[in-house]
């Protein structure tokens, strides 16, 4: 079933190219014991990236479930000259057809060592993340306060 999920513009600096656009996230979190939990953090739309990126900042706060990418070979990019690990992580979307509902999508991100004192710190959803889900973005690139959204097969 197609859903789609509202993204909010939103004006922030950064030193990666980034399209100014909130989703609001839920995140598959550690919990007490062998359990997990949804957090709320939201996240930037970064499609000037291949990867998208989670701040060590964001990682330690949330204590966010994130699993090695076995299928990962070859070297690991660096994030702005940052050293980075690679792994995958579960991101809940909002059904904007469904309100309460979130559709859960796994995937590969940069792990930086330490963050850049001039990042944002949201989690950055990259270009690969809609590919692999084969995501249809809707932006208006006119305008600074008309909604986007992510049309998702």
């Amino acid at each position: 079933m197609t859903t789609t999920t509202t993204l909010h513009p939103h004006p922030v600096p950064s030193p990666t190219p980034l399209v100014r656009y909130l989703g609001h996230c839920w995140w598959t979190c550690h919990s007490a014991g062998r359990h997990t939990w949804r957090n709320r953090c939201d996240a930037l739309l970064a499609i000037g990236q291949l990867l998208s990126v989670i701040p060590r900042a964001a990682r330690e706060s949330l204590d966010l479930v994130i699993e090695p990418e076995a299928g990962w070979r070859g070297q690991v990019p660096t994030w702005l000259g940052v050293p980075c690990r690679i792994g995958r992580a579960t991101l809940w979307l909002p059904v904007d057809e469904e309100p309460g509902r979130h559709r859960d999508l796994s995937f590969l991100a940069l792990l930086p060592r330490h963050d850049l004192d001039d990042a944002p710190p949201f989690i950055q959803i990259g270009t690969q993340f809609l590919l692999e889900h084969r995501i249809q973005t809707h932006l208006d690139a006119t305008s600074t306060v008309s909604p986007g959204r992510l049309t998702i097969p």
